[in-house]
C-alpha cells in the first residue's frame, strides 16, 4: 500500500521530531511507543527497511570556530522594488581557515549511548544545552534568520568544557564503559578546550 501525501507529512514529520528528542534528551515510554508506531507505519507503507536504515546511519558532529555570518544578496526585480516587497533573507557561515572546521560521526546507536552515559554521569539536565542537536541545518548553504539565530545561540566552548570538567572522574567512567566512549568524551573535551563550537546533526538518518 502506497503512503498518501498527508500520511507521509504526518509520519516523517513526527519521526524527525521524535528522533531529535531521542538524541537530545531521550523519550518517555509513550514517545517510544509513538516512535515505534510511526516506524511500523513507514515500513508497512513506504520504506520496508527504515528501521535498519536509520539504525545504521551516522549522526554528524560539526565543530567550528572563528566563524562569521555573511548575509547573502537576494536579487530584487524592478517590480519587487516598486512594490517594496519583503524579500527573504539568506545567510551563510564563513570559516576562514581549514583547521577552524572539523567533523566526526557517530552511529545513531552510539549517539544514544553517549546521551545515556552522560545522564548516568550527572550531566543530564544540561546536556541538551551543552551539545545541541539539529536536523537539515546545512551551514554551507544559504539559511534563513531562524537558522541564523539558532547558530548564534550555540553555547560558548569554554562553558561546555567547564561543564565536562565539573563531572567527577568523567574520563575514568568513560574508560570503564568502553574505549569508544572514552575516545568520544576526549574528542569533545579537546575541541571545546580549543575553542570549537559543536553540535550534532541527524539529517543523514533521513536520507532515504
Amino acid at each position: 500500500m502506497k503512503m498518501k501525501k498527508e500520511d507521509r507529512i504526518r509520519v516523517y514529520g513526527g519521526l524527525e521530531e521524535l528522533r531529535l528528542k531521542q538524541v537530545s534528551t531521550g523519550l518517555s515510554n509513550q514517545e517510544e511507543r509513538q516512535l515505534n508506531a510511526m516506524l511500523d507505519e513507514a515500513a508497512e507503507k513506504d520504506i520496508p527497511d527504515i528501521r535498519e536504515f536509520q539504525w545504521n546511519s551516522p549522526v554528524d558532529i560539526i565543530a567550528f570556530r572563528n566563524a562569521s555570518f555573511i548575509e547573502e544578496p537576494v536579487k530584487r526585480s524592478l517590480l519587487d522594488r516598486l512594490l517594496q516587497r519583503e524579500m527573504p533573507e539568506f545567510f551563510s557561515l564563513d570559516v576562514p581557515n581549514e583547521e577552524d572546521f572539523t567533523g566526526h560521526q557517530w552511529p545513531l546507536p552510539f549517539a544514544l549511548e553517549v546521551r545515556k552515559f552522560i545522564e548516568g554521569a550527572g550531566l543530564d539536565v544540561e546536556w541538551e544545552k551543552v551539545l545541541p542537536v539539529s536536523i537539515h541545518m546545512d551551514m554551507w548553504e544559504g539559511f534563513g534568520r531562524d537558522e541564523l539565530n539558532w547558530f548564534k545561540q550555540l553555547p560558548e566552548p569554554y562553558w561546555c568544557h567547564m561543564k565536562m570538567t565539573e563531572v567527577d572522574d568523567l574520563e575514568e567512567k568513560a574508560a570503564a564503559h568502553s574505549e569508544e566512549m572514552l575516545e568520544a568524551i576526549r574528542w569533545l573535551k579537546e575541541h571545546w578546550k580549543e575553542g570549537y563550537q559543536i553540535y550534532l546533526d541527524i539529517t543523514e538518518i533521513f536520507y532515504f
